[in-house]
């Protein structure tokens, strides 16, 4: 009948079945649990060896970042002390023109005093007072009172 065809899996396992099967699967499952540890292994060994690339490329990455880091803080120091530098420039020359006005106005002022002494020496020489007190012959033989009489006519 149809239940006595159906064994159960245990009851093969006891030795019902053909023992070189059962040898052959035994063999096969072995090997097959081989090939699972040794693939298992290599995926481990291939994955170990890709995290060691990926921490390598960011440390490298790291390092670039501090570089870089460092790069822009010399430029900005680079930038900076080019900026005080031409700064400096600029007042100096400012100071420059400053002094060079300062020395030109002193120039003109002892040009101009020098030749405002030269004029008045010059007036002093060549002229006398420009108005000359004479007196009336008569004058002199009149008394204070005709003086005053004469002032009012």
């Amino acid at each position: 009948s149809d239940e006595e065809e159906v064994y159960t899996d245990s009851e093969e396992e006891t030795g019902d079945g053909d023992p070189e099967f059962v040898k052959r699967q035994e063999l096969k499952s072995s090997a097959l649990d081989e090939q699972l540890k040794e693939y298992i292994q290599e995926w481990r060994k291939q994955r170990s060896k890709e995290e060691d690339d990926l921490k390598k490329l960011k440390e490298k990455q790291a390092k670039r970042k501090v570089m870089r880091a460092e790069e822009e803080k010399r430029m900005a120091e680079r930038k900076k002390q080019e900026e005080e530098r031409r700064q400096r420039e600029v007042e100096e020359k400012k100071q420059k023109d400053i002094e060079e006005k300062r020395k030109r106005l002193e120039e003109a002022e002892k040009k101009r005093q020098a030749m405002m002494a030269a004029l008045k020496e010059q007036t002093n020489k060549s002229k006398g007072p420009n108005f000359t007190i004479s007196k009336k012959e008569g004058a002199l033989s009149m008394t204070s009172a005709q003086l005053e009489r004469n002032k009012t006519r």
